[in-house]
């Protein structure tokens, strides 16, 4: 396993397509986790190593990389993960970019590049969480290498009456199967200014229910978790669940334990990949 915060996600990338060949003749499966607006002193600092126990876990029998840099941008570290290219090669030039690329309806992750996905086509592939490139139907995952996707494709947003972050749809594959804001759907409305949903625990379970169908061929399973991103977000069962408490204690909480339910269910050899997609908060 190979465990990054604060790496760029070309650099990462690099490392994985060294071990492509071996992945391909051995045929290994991989999981990769991405998370927002974490940091490095987030995950060793003392005051936060209680906090994420089976990352600790995770990290104590890998390979960590602690002096590399990542990009502000979760839109240009996605992207360079899964091309293996500088996120300006691909379109991206600047963090002013990053609203063009996530929210509008006439860009995004568009050109025919290939994709780790692509890479890995005799692995079963599943993007789970946020999909921070673009909102076309061309930049869709399942149009990027990905046999299937759930989660959603934009900024979180302002609920209901913003017509420049409208009301994000939570997606499987192509189709929306419901609205982040949706209160006849008690058990997913987002509700920001709280710092509640139960984006996390849905994934999670998605997570879950992807390993144990696919338990018996090789996978590659892509996590983008955003919870722990300004304002932070927690399921209703971690609010104050957190040694250090406040939202984004308890969101690092609760994805700290949806890792350690990924692991429950990987096998010997699998390849974990975590690492963050963007700088820490101030």
């Amino acid at each position: 396993a190979v465990v990054s915060t604060q790496s760029t996600g070309t650099v990462v990338m690099m490392l994985i397509l060294l071990c492509v060949p071996a992945i391909l003749a051995s045929q290994p499966s991989l999981i990769a986790i991405s998370l927002t607006q974490v940091g490095w002193a987030d995950l060793n600092l003392p005051l936060w190593l209680s906090e994420t126990p089976n990352i600790q876990s995770l990290a104590s029998r890998s390979i960590s990389l602690d002096s590399l840099y990542c990009e502000t941008s979760p839109s240009a570290s996605n992207g360079a993960f899964l091309t293996g290219r500088d996120s300006i090669s691909w379109g991206f030039y600047s963090s002013n970019n990053a609203e063009a690329t996530n929210l509008k309806e006439d860009s995004g992750f568009v050109l025919p590049l290939p994709t780790l996905a692509h890479t890995l086509s005799n692995h079963t592939s599943h993007f789970v969480g946020r999909w921070w490139l673009g909102q076309r139907p061309e930049a869709n995952p399942v149009n990027h290498g990905f046999d299937s996707f759930y989660g959603y494709v934009s900024d979180r947003g302002t609920k209901y009456d913003d017509l420049r972050y409208p009301n994000p749809g939570l997606y499987r594959n192509t189709e929306i199967q419901s609205r982040l804001y949706d209160t006849t759907n008690p058990s997913l409305d987002l509700i920001q200014d709280e710092g509640r949903s139960n984006l996390t625990e849905l994934f999670a379970e998605e997570a879950v229910r992807f390993l144990r169908s696919t338990s018996s061929q090789p996978y590659y399973l892509h996590l983008s978790l955003d919870a722990t991103q300004h304002p932070a977000y927690r399921s209703p069962h971690y609010e104050g669940n957190s040694t250090r408490g406040g939202h984004f204690a308890d969101a690092l909480r609760e994805i700290d334990g949806l890792v350690g339910r990924v692991l429950a269910e990987t096998g010997n050899g699998t390849i974990i990949v975590l690492f963050a997609d963007s700088t820490a908060l101030a």
